[in-house]
């Protein structure tokens, strides 16, 4: 037994090592993509995914777009913002998307502006999967039998709801819809559909009726 190889010796188990620059990439890419560090580390991509930004934009822009989604990244626009949507993108997908041709124009890059796939790894290992509990086809599985199981709840965390200062009624020609007028009040408080005092027409129509 002893000149058997263990699958678990040393020599048999790659360590892949992450970058500080990678590490660092990953830490400013969850503020684009709303993960926490932690899951973006996990996957394994963050190395790749930072060359292969590079190879696109440049190390310059690159680091730019970096800077400006650490200070404020509301503050990303034009060119940068469409760098920003590329990097989310990579992340949930695995691919480079098409940059906007504009966009691409004033990189002046050599490289082809298409869509590809970064690895074969890269897909499986988008976020994408992630936002809805399923898994790549042909890949990470969730194991026999689970398709009769319920799936598990998302776990996003839910925005705040904004609560609205109350305003002013409005009249039903200010804010017209499907819905029948008489679901609306006006500004009076009488409903939409009932006869105005201010339309001499209608007072009119009445009084023709009544006679």
């Amino acid at each position: 037994m002893s000149g058997e190889s263990n699958p678990t010796d040393d020599d048999d188990v790659r360590t892949v090592r992450l970058s500080d620059e990678g590490r660092r990439f990953a830490e400013l890419s969850a503020v684009l993509t709303g993960f926490e560090p932690y899951d973006l580390l996990a996957t394994g991509m963050a190395d790749l995914y930072l060359s292969t930004a590079h190879e696109q934009v440049g190390a310059t822009v690159l680091d730019r777009v970096l800077g400006v989604v650490d200070r404020d990244p509301d503050g990303l626009s034009g060119t940068d913002l469409e760098v920003a949507r590329a990097l989310t993108y990579l992340w949930y997908t695995g691919a480079w998307p098409r940059l906007a041709p504009e966009a691409h124009g004033l990189l002046r890059r050599e490289a082809a502006n298409i869509e590809f796939i970064v690895s074969p790894d890269a897909y499986t290992e988008g976020l994408v999967w992630r936002t809805f509990n399923g898994h790549p086809a042909g890949a990470k599985a969730p194991g026999f039998a689970t398709w009769a199981l319920k799936p598990p709840p998302l776990s996003w965390p839910e925005p705040p709801v904004p609560v609205a200062a109350p305003g002013p009624r409005l009249r039903w020609s200010d804010f017209p819809s499907a819905l029948p007028p008489s679901v609306f009040s006006l500004a009076d408080g009488s409903p939409a559909d009932a006869p105005s005092s201010e339309n001499p027409q209608s007072s009119h129509t009445e009084e023709t009726s009544a006679q």
